[in-house]
This record gives C-alpha cells, structure tokens and sequence, in this order.
C-alpha cells in the first residue's frame, strides 16, 4: 500500500511500529511493523476527513492500538495480532460531514432501548451542537 504517513507511535521496547497513513484516494490505514521478526501488517481503517488530527497510541497492556483525537475522544481501537478493529464503548456514532457541505445521507443503526433520540450536528471536532434533527422515536 501507499501514502503519506500521518502520525505514528511505538512499543515500548520498540519491536512494533504503528504508523498511520492516508492512500492517494484518501483513504486510511494502519500499517503495522514487526521490526524484530520481520513482519507487517496493514489494516483499512473507515474513511476519515479528519486525519490530520487523529493520534495513535498502545493501551491495555499494547494489546490494543488506539486511533482517537488528539483531544482524546475515541475513534476506534485496533486489537493487535488479530487486527480486528472495534470502536470503543466510551464513543458514540458519528458520521463525518465535511466543510460545506449541506446535506448528507448515512445509515443509522438505531438503539434497542425504547426511547426519545436526536441526531446532532456538532461543530469542528467538539461538542458543540450547532443543529439538531426532530426527534426520533423507538418503540418495541
């Protein structure tokens, strides 16, 4: 695979290196070196507008490689060996909008739990909410 890295992070004792890079189409990836035994591994990660400010970084004992905002939000995490990736419970869906742009079609996987929920729109990677959708009930 090619493109151009973005950020990257290391093991403690340095066998394994995470770099995180952007394709020429713009999509991401995590390309995953074993300098010690000579491996590497490279996991398509969702599409993200944002890469310039994502960070990544070892948690759980370096079992699990942590692709989240430099303000620390979770994006998603990448189990190391498997390379499956899961986003964090600590997270909530979202959808990537873009500048400009004005209107946006997504799938929604709705909660089970009977309910009153919104969509927001927030602002420039924060939790400011600058729109909010009608309500949106689910019902069992």
């Amino acid at each position: 695979m090619a493109g151009s890295a973005m950020t990257r992070t290391t093991s403690a004792d340095g066998r394994w290196v995470y770099t995180l890079y952007q394709k020429p189409s713009g999509e991401p990836f995590v390309h995953a070196l074993d300098t010690v035994g000579g491996a590497a591994y490279c996991v398509d990660l969702p599409r993200n507008a944002g890469l310039g400010n994502i960070a990544l970084s070892l948690r759980n004992r370096e079992r699990t490689l942590a692709v989240h905002w430099r303000s620390g939000r979770p994006w998603l995490d990448v189990a190391v060996g498997t390379w499956r990736i899961s986003y964090p419970r600590a997270s909530f869906p979202w959808t990537w909008v873009g500048a400009g742009v004005t209107t946006r079609t997504w799938t929604v996987t709705m909660p089970t739990t009977p309910g009153t929920y919104e969509f927001r729109l927030l602002l420039n990677n924060s939790f400011t909410v600058t729109a909010r959708s009608p309500a949106v009930t689910v019902s069992q």
